[in-house]
């Protein structure tokens, strides 16, 4: 009767365990995924993540008031001018790559802004940290307007 009963047991738990993992597929399958948030944006890591904020950064920065535009342009180039010639020059080489550029580069470019980025006093780091947030925020709440059923 020991084994009857043990079988019986491993017979439920099997069952159990096949209708949970039925259960987790479907509803994988079938849920929503999670809304995308301009903290879920740039609080990402990985190279599809820093694709993806410098696309929404860049077509953003269209959005913001012509003077908050300059005044973007104006602080990255400020950080900019701090970097050698070399590598202000490739940097701009590699920005010509966009959305096409591969991993290492986008890694290349990252580290090079941040060099530059660097040597800006902490209230302007601030000031263009807030306005790249604003750009990336006025796209992504474009899009999402663009995909809302009408």
């Amino acid at each position: 009767m020991s084994m009857a009963r043990s079988s019986k047991g491993v017979f439920l738990v099997i069952g159990l365990l096949t209708i949970g993992v039925v259960a987790v597929t479907i509803t994988y399958r079938h849920r929503t995924p999670p809304k995308e948030t301009l903290q879920s944006i740039l609080q990402a890591r990985g190279m599809p993540a820093a694709k993806r904020g410098m696309q929404l950064s860049q077509a953003g920065r269209q959005l913001l008031p012509p003077d908050e535009r300059a005044e973007m342009d104006a602080l990255y180039a400020e950080a900019l001018r701090s970097l050698p010639e070399r590598e202000r020059l490739r940097l701009e080489e590699l920005r010509k790559h966009g959305a096409q550029a591969s991993g290492r580069e986008v890694t290349e470019m990252g580290r090079l802004v941040q060099k530059a980025l660097r040597t800006l006093p902490p209230e302007k780091n601030q000031r263009l940290f807030a306005l790249v947030e604003k750009a990336v925020a006025l796209q992504l709440a474009k899009q999402q307007a663009a995909t809302q059923p009408k």
